[in-house]
């Protein structure tokens, strides 16, 4: 499947993280441990919708992509969310070794580590064998649904990893 709400979840769980940390005083990291759990919460819906609603990937993640972006929207209420305690600004606007960008350095690892997952576990054959041939896939035994479900929800918690 597809799915369009990354931004959107990823956004919500920015407006969250930064709001209970200027609002809320809570800590940074739980904050962030916060942000991931949102967009982990977020993907479910999205794969609770598309498996067990029975609506077609892009239209529901399309749909909840306004649904999230609307949320974050109400939440933030217009109000400017800035100047964060390190080393939150430092993943998003630092260096390493005054040359490479940090938020390129975690897109690498990502991608290496979407890579080996992809090719080298379990998970990442189901998810070729549902994408390449779903009917095949449930000739040979895997829940889809469950597996879709597991998919979208790490997909939502992997977006807000990389916004946080």
């Amino acid at each position: 499947g597809i799915d369009l709400s990354i931004g959107a979840v990823a956004a919500l769980s920015a407006v969250i993280m930064a709001l209970l940390i200027k609002d809320f005083g809570v800590g940074l990291y739980l904050a962030m441990a916060a942000a991931v759990a949102v967009g982990f919460v977020c993907g479910v819906t999205n794969g609770l919708v598309i498996t067990q609603l029975r609506v077609p990937d892009l239209l529901a993640t399309l749909a909840m992509d306004q649904v999230y972006r609307g949320i974050a929207l109400v939440l933030a209420a217009g109000t400017v969310l800035a100047r964060f305690p390190e080393p939150l600004p430092f993943l998003g606007r630092g260096r390493i070794m005054d040359v490479f960008p940090t938020a390129a350095v975690v897109g690498l690892i990502a991608l290496g580590i979407g890579y080996v997952v992809l090719n080298y576990t379990w998970l990442g054959r189901y998810a070729i064998a549902i994408g390449g041939n779903r009917e095949a896939a449930i000739l040979t035994g895997i829940n889809i649904n469950r597996q879709k479900i597991f998919h979208y929800a790490q997909i939502g918690r992997a977006s807000c990893r990389e916004r946080v």
